[in-house]
């Protein structure tokens, strides 16, 4: 049993945040799914280049009869004819007006937002998984901080029934204590569950059976002094903008795209085929033509042409059309500045969270200080009898409301440093970088 748990604790995977970043792009469905659709665009892409030439390729025969009655009353006659033909027919547009390119940039600019689609769906998925791997690191800091407590409440125990037993102390007293100690315990029991169910969002995040994984990287301790300024920016980078931009591309297309139907069509056609055809029939008062097989050997013919269309009287419906697509045009542009309105804010939102839990760390940091050391006084002043009972369960409560603080508050601080990086467009996989 001892030799099969050691095994089970070798077999767990040392997983830093960084990996996890790595990890979350290679073995999301979500991902797999954006990039599938990305390809699907991309072939989009090379078909719409194709789609400007027209190639066709047929083959006919048969035989027919038919007949033939004049309408100057004279005699019916009627013919046989068979034959045959293998032809194809190629067709290169000249000039369409710009939809061709019109159409090829739509496509083309779909095809890159796809791409940008994938790399925003790996962005939030990795941003899932940075908050679910601190977020265990803080049931590990919570766990860590009421244990301690826990310690410290069940040395006052000991002190406060020893006391008792001396009657220096009130049964009451003890039984308070006890409640604490049994309080504590099912808070860490609580804790160790919650710690259990956020990894196993880390593993459902990650694609893993199971979260046989440790985490390497610890939470940084509360640091001390002046608080670090925070390096702010303005999100250029940001992927939601490179998206904006590209839906403007696609509609400036779309109006080239509208445009182009006011606009004569020139196409060069070409056809080469082979066939024959015999004719054999009887006509009233001339020699009856028999049927000759010979008249099906094969003829080589070729063809070619310039076509010229043009339809004037849907330039109303044109220009509807047009006045459609610009205005798509100005919507595209407007919902690029509201993405701007929107990143502005997250960058300021986010930059004022980590400055104002940086300017608490020293606070909370010097108050965990003080209140340890309040408490190891005040522990020894009461097992001396110099002091209350009640000071000294008021003095515990002081030190557990400031160790659970201090745990919160170092997992908020990591947090909110990562939650600047999104903001900023500076998270690896914004930035494109490999972790």
């Amino acid at each position: 049993m001892i030799a099969w748990l050691v095994s089970a604790a070798w077999a767990q995977e040392p997983l830093s945040v960084d990996a996890a970043v790595a990890l979350s792009k290679t073995r999301s469905p979500n991902i797999d799914q954006t990039e599938l659709a990305a390809d699907i665009a991309a072939v989009a892409a090379s078909r719409a280049r194709l789609d400007r030439f027209v190639a066709t390729v047929g083959v006919q025969g048969g035989a027919s009869q038919r007949w033939t009655v004049p309408l100057n009353g004279s005699a019916r006659s009627d013919a046989t004819l068979a034959d045959w033909d293998v032809r194809a027919t190629g067709g290169i547009p000249l000039y369409q007006g710009g939809a061709i390119a019109a159409r090829i940039d739509q496509s083309a600019v779909a095809a890159e937002n796809a791409q940008v689609a994938a790399r925003v769906t790996a962005r939030d998925i990795a941003r899932a998984v940075v908050s679910a791997y601190w977020n265990i690191q803080g049931f590990e800091l919570q766990i860590q901080a009421t244990q301690e407590a826990l310690a410290v409440t069940s040395d006052a125990l000991a002190i406060i029934e020893a006391r008792a037993a001396s009657g220096l102390a009130a049964p009451t007293d003890v039984n308070r204590s006890r409640v604490d100690v049994v309080s504590q315990q099912a808070q860490i029991l609580d804790l160790e569950n919650a710690r259990y169910q956020a990894r196993q969002e880390l593993a459902r995040l990650l694609s893993r059976p199971s979260d046989d994984f440790v985490l390497t990287d610890p939470v940084p301790p509360l640091p001390e002094g002046t608080p670090v300024p925070v390096t702010s920016g303005d999100g250029a980078g940001r992927l939601e903008l490179a998206q904006r931009d590209l839906s403007i591309d696609e509609a400036a297309a779309g109006v080239r795209l509208a445009r182009s139907a006011a606009l004569p069509t020139v196409q060069v056609q070409a056809d080469l085929g082979m066939g024959a055809a015999t004719l054999a029939g009887a006509t009233p008062g001339l020699p009856t033509v028999p049927f000759d097989a010979a008249d099906l050997a094969p003829q080589l013919d070729f063809g070619a042409g310039v076509g010229l269309s043009w339809t004037p009287f849907d330039l109303f419906r044109t220009r509807q059309n047009v006045e459609i697509a610009q205005l798509g045009v100005q919507q595209a542009e407007a919902a690029r500045r509201f993405q701007e309105d929107v990143i502005r804010q997250e960058i300021r939102a986010s930059v004022r969270q980590l400055e104002v839990l940086r300017a608490r760390a020293s606070l909370v940091a010097e108050q965990l200080r003080l209140a340890r050391e309040n408490l190891e006084i005040i522990q020894a002043l009461y097992g001396q009898g110099n002091t209350s009972i009640l000071e000294l369960f008021q003095v515990q409560s002081q030190f557990r409301a400031a160790r659970s603080q201090a745990a919160n508050l170092a997992v908020d601080l990591v947090t909110a440093e990562w939650d600047v990086r999104f903001a900023l467009g500076t998270d690896p996989i914004t930035l494109g970088e490999t972790p």
